[in-house]
């Protein structure tokens, strides 16, 4: 069978260490993590090569939208087509949904062919905050997860159960207003650094408070991947200590649902 003859196949929790050290062939690192989450919450695709992982990619369904990450191809088997062959294969699996991801510079022209399209993006900015946590937001408890996932649900438009009940299990933060929920920020330990992320709010002002106190009680190197059009809140991680360090397009095949005005950073960058 030659390369481009191979199928696609839905792999298994097995095939986690080959999709990391295709990321390492690709130069990326090797986060655990990241893959063990996208494992348990998404649908990985790839392509066989005898014992070979030639190509693979991550499908992560939300109700009507998909995000599509990990798109990575063996450097071996770079220029024939197979990372076209695999993202067209999530394409059909996604069905008729709006389909999202965020683009590295390499793979941006492969997303422009099949119909993506730049719809902001984010600014990752790295660093350690300065400071304690302030009293405008608190630590969340389990009385809170509903009101969470009911602000997400408004920020998204779809419902993202799988993700909220694993992001319930890192250090979650948020803003009340008039008693009630009006924002909420995670703090998820991804061993050499701690991602902050979602920062979801009804005003800049509380996901200001939110990212910088959530980086604060981490303690430690943080990443926010703060969104494009939030320069307020640019500018206040920056001030505690979190430098921006590049800009990355997010692109997408229909619109996306839910009020984006809410969503200040993603999760990460692969799940949205």
């Amino acid at each position: 069978m030659t390369v481009t003859q191979s199928a696609v196949t839905l792999l298994q929790a097995a095939d986690l260490p080959k999709c990391q050290e295709l990321a390492l062939d690709r130069d990326w690192p090797r986060e655990d993590v990241k893959w063990r989450l996208l494992f348990a919450i998404g649908e990985p695709y790839g392509i066989r090569v005898g014992d070979s992982l030639a190509a693979c990619a991550v499908l992560t369904k939300f109700g009507d939208i998909a995000a599509v990450s990990m798109v990575l191809v063996a450097s071996r088997f770079g220029r024939r087509g197979l990372g076209r062959q695999v993202l067209t294969h999530l394409l059909d699996e996604a069905g008729d949904g709006t389909v999202f991801l965020h683009a590295t510079p390499a793979g941006r022209p492969l997303y422009e062919s099949l119909g993506f399209a730049a719809t902001g993006g984010v600014v990752t900015c790295r660093g350690t905050a300065s400071g304690t946590p302030s009293p405008a937001t608190r630590a969340a408890t389990p009385d809170d997860h509903a009101a969470i996932r009911a602000l997400d649900r408004r920020a998204w438009g779809v419902a993202r159960t799988s993700l909220l009940d694993r992001l319930f299990l890192g250090q979650v933060r948020v803003f009340e207003c008039d008693g009630a929920v009006a924002g909420y920020a995670v703090a998820s330990d991804h061993g050499v650094e701690t991602v902050i992320g979602p920062v979801v709010a009804e005003d800049e002002a509380m996901a200001c408070a939110l990212a910088v106190d959530t980086a604060r009680a981490a303690g430690g190197p943080v990443r926010v991947d703060a969104g494009v059009h939030a320069k307020a809140l640019r500018a206040a991680v920056e001030d505690a200590g979190i430098a921006p360090v590049r800009t990355v397009p997010l692109m997408a095949r229909g619109p996306l649902p839910g009020d984006a005005a809410m969503r200040f950073a993603p999760a990460m960058q692969a799940v949205g």
